[in-house]
Protein backbone atom coordinates (compact mmCIF):
# COMPACT_ATOMS: atom_id res chain seq x y z
CA UNK A 1 0.00 0.00 0.00
CA UNK A 2 2.61 2.54 0.99
CA UNK A 3 5.23 1.62 -1.60
CA UNK A 4 3.77 4.35 -3.81
CA UNK A 5 4.19 6.98 -1.07
CA UNK A 6 7.74 5.84 -0.40
CA UNK A 7 8.51 5.94 -4.13
CA UNK A 8 7.10 9.45 -4.40
CA UNK A 9 9.12 10.59 -1.37
CA UNK A 10 12.23 9.28 -3.09
CA UNK A 11 11.10 11.03 -6.30
CA UNK A 12 10.88 14.33 -4.42
CA UNK A 13 14.49 13.99 -3.32
CA UNK A 14 15.54 12.93 -6.83
CA UNK A 15 13.85 15.98 -8.33
CA UNK A 16 15.55 18.15 -5.74
CA UNK A 17 18.91 16.79 -6.87
CA UNK A 18 18.31 16.77 -10.62
CA UNK A 19 16.28 19.95 -11.06
CA UNK A 20 16.84 22.35 -13.89
CA UNK A 21 16.29 26.00 -13.06
CA UNK A 22 14.80 29.00 -14.77
CA UNK A 23 15.38 32.31 -13.01
CA UNK A 24 12.27 34.29 -12.18
CA UNK A 25 11.71 37.39 -10.09
CA UNK A 26 8.00 37.30 -9.28
CA UNK A 27 6.66 36.29 -5.87
CA UNK A 28 2.94 36.41 -6.68
CA UNK A 29 0.85 33.32 -6.03
CA UNK A 30 -1.02 31.16 -8.49
CA UNK A 31 -3.98 28.92 -7.74
CA UNK A 32 -3.61 25.28 -8.71
CA UNK A 33 -6.96 23.51 -8.93
CA UNK A 34 -7.47 19.78 -9.35
CA UNK A 35 -11.14 19.16 -10.10
CA UNK A 36 -10.69 15.39 -10.46
CA UNK A 37 -9.48 15.12 -6.87
CA UNK A 38 -11.47 18.03 -5.43
CA UNK A 39 -8.74 20.28 -4.05
CA UNK A 40 -6.91 23.50 -4.73
CA UNK A 41 -3.99 25.43 -3.26
CA UNK A 42 -1.81 28.48 -3.79
CA UNK A 43 1.80 28.24 -4.90
CA UNK A 44 4.46 30.85 -5.75
CA UNK A 45 4.01 32.30 -9.23
CA UNK A 46 7.68 31.89 -10.11
CA UNK A 47 7.51 28.12 -9.61
CA UNK A 48 6.37 25.55 -12.13
CA UNK A 49 3.64 22.98 -11.61
CA UNK A 50 3.43 19.72 -13.54
CA UNK A 51 0.83 17.00 -13.20
CA UNK A 52 1.47 13.26 -13.24
CA UNK A 53 5.20 13.07 -12.57
CA UNK A 54 5.93 9.46 -11.54
CA UNK A 55 2.64 8.89 -9.77
CA UNK A 56 2.17 12.27 -8.13
CA UNK A 57 -1.02 14.19 -8.78
CA UNK A 58 1.06 17.34 -9.15
CA UNK A 59 4.62 18.47 -8.48
CA UNK A 60 5.71 22.05 -7.79
CA UNK A 61 9.31 23.22 -8.07
CA UNK A 62 11.11 26.45 -7.36
CA UNK A 63 13.05 28.01 -10.17
CA UNK A 64 15.43 30.17 -8.13
CA UNK A 65 18.43 27.88 -7.70
CA UNK A 66 21.17 27.39 -10.31
CA UNK A 67 21.05 24.46 -12.70
CA UNK A 68 22.40 21.31 -11.07
CA UNK A 69 21.64 22.47 -7.53
CA UNK A 70 18.81 21.12 -5.34
CA UNK A 71 15.57 23.06 -5.66
CA UNK A 72 12.65 23.30 -3.33
CA UNK A 73 10.08 20.74 -4.43
CA UNK A 74 6.57 19.83 -3.29
CA UNK A 75 4.37 16.96 -4.47
CA UNK A 76 0.83 15.91 -3.79
CA UNK A 77 0.22 12.18 -3.83
CA UNK A 78 -3.10 10.36 -3.47
CA UNK A 79 -3.61 6.76 -2.53
CA UNK A 80 -6.88 4.84 -2.62
CA UNK A 81 -7.30 3.40 0.87
CA UNK A 82 -10.81 2.00 0.35
CA UNK A 83 -9.44 -1.59 0.35
CA UNK A 84 -8.40 -1.00 3.99
CA UNK A 85 -11.62 -0.33 5.93
CA UNK A 86 -10.96 0.96 9.40
CA UNK A 87 -7.53 2.35 8.51
CA UNK A 88 -6.90 5.24 10.86
CA UNK A 89 -4.77 8.30 10.26
CA UNK A 90 -2.49 7.19 13.08
CA UNK A 91 -1.93 3.76 11.50
CA UNK A 92 -1.41 5.26 8.04
CA UNK A 93 1.13 7.70 9.49
CA UNK A 94 2.98 4.91 11.30
CA UNK A 95 3.15 2.85 8.09
CA UNK A 96 4.40 5.91 6.19
CA UNK A 97 7.20 6.44 8.71
CA UNK A 98 8.26 2.80 8.35
CA UNK A 99 8.46 3.27 4.56
CA UNK A 100 10.43 6.51 4.93
CA UNK A 101 12.94 4.77 7.22
CA UNK A 102 13.38 2.04 4.60
CA UNK A 103 13.62 4.45 1.67
CA UNK A 104 16.14 7.04 2.84
CA UNK A 105 19.69 7.00 4.13
CA UNK A 106 20.12 8.61 7.54
CA UNK A 107 16.38 9.13 7.99
CA UNK A 108 15.70 11.04 11.21
CA UNK A 109 12.17 11.90 12.30
CA UNK A 110 12.21 15.35 13.89
CA UNK A 111 8.51 15.60 14.72
CA UNK A 112 5.17 13.91 14.21
CA UNK A 113 2.45 16.36 15.22
CA UNK A 114 -1.32 16.68 14.96
CA UNK A 115 -2.28 19.09 12.20
CA UNK A 116 -5.39 20.31 10.41
CA UNK A 117 -5.53 20.32 6.61
CA UNK A 118 -8.63 21.95 5.12
CA UNK A 119 -10.55 21.39 8.37
CA UNK A 120 -9.59 17.69 8.38
CA UNK A 121 -7.46 15.92 10.99
CA UNK A 122 -3.96 15.41 9.63
CA UNK A 123 -0.41 14.67 10.72
CA UNK A 124 2.60 16.88 10.05
CA UNK A 125 5.92 15.06 9.84
CA UNK A 126 9.24 16.84 9.82
CA UNK A 127 12.33 14.80 9.01
CA UNK A 128 15.83 14.88 7.63
CA UNK A 129 17.45 12.41 5.27
CA UNK A 130 20.43 12.04 2.99
CA UNK A 131 20.30 11.30 -0.74
CA UNK A 132 22.97 11.59 -3.44
CA UNK A 133 25.33 13.29 -0.99
CA UNK A 134 22.85 16.01 0.01
CA UNK A 135 21.24 16.50 3.41
CA UNK A 136 17.53 17.29 3.08
CA UNK A 137 14.89 18.79 5.35
CA UNK A 138 11.42 17.52 4.51
CA UNK A 139 7.85 18.21 5.61
CA UNK A 140 5.07 15.75 4.97
CA UNK A 141 1.36 16.27 5.67
CA UNK A 142 -0.94 13.24 5.65
CA UNK A 143 -4.73 13.10 5.88
CA UNK A 144 -7.47 10.63 5.02
CA UNK A 145 -10.47 12.04 3.16
CA UNK A 146 -13.26 10.06 1.49
CA UNK A 147 -11.30 6.79 1.16
CA UNK A 148 -8.16 8.49 -0.12
CA UNK A 149 -4.90 9.33 1.57
CA UNK A 150 -3.76 12.83 0.60
CA UNK A 151 -0.04 13.35 1.16
CA UNK A 152 1.85 16.60 0.65
CA UNK A 153 5.61 16.02 0.53
CA UNK A 154 7.85 19.09 0.49
CA UNK A 155 11.48 19.88 1.08
CA UNK A 156 14.90 20.91 -0.06
CA UNK A 157 18.57 20.73 0.82
CA UNK A 158 18.94 21.75 4.47
CA UNK A 159 20.85 25.01 3.87
CA UNK A 160 18.09 26.18 1.50
CA UNK A 161 15.13 25.22 3.68
CA UNK A 162 14.90 28.53 5.63
CA UNK A 163 14.65 30.37 2.29
CA UNK A 164 11.52 28.39 1.35
CA UNK A 165 9.90 27.71 4.71
CA UNK A 166 7.34 30.53 4.48
CA UNK A 167 6.36 29.53 0.94
CA UNK A 168 5.84 25.88 1.82
CA UNK A 169 3.73 26.86 4.81
CA UNK A 170 1.63 29.09 2.53
CA UNK A 171 1.11 26.17 0.16
CA UNK A 172 0.16 23.74 2.90
CA UNK A 173 -2.11 26.19 4.72
CA UNK A 174 -3.86 27.15 1.48
CA UNK A 175 -4.70 23.53 0.59
CA UNK A 176 -8.49 23.27 0.47
CA UNK A 177 -10.88 20.46 -0.32
CA UNK A 178 -13.77 21.55 -2.54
Amino acid sequence: MLKKISSISILVVYLLCAAHGLAAETKNTVTYQNKANNFYLQYPGDWWAKEGIMGSVVAFMSSAEPVGQPHFNANIVLEDVSPYPGLTLEKYTALSIVQLRRGFDNFRLISNEPFTLSNQPARLLSYTCKQDGYDFVMLQVLTLYYNKAYVIIAGTEKTLFPKYEAEVKLMINSFTFK
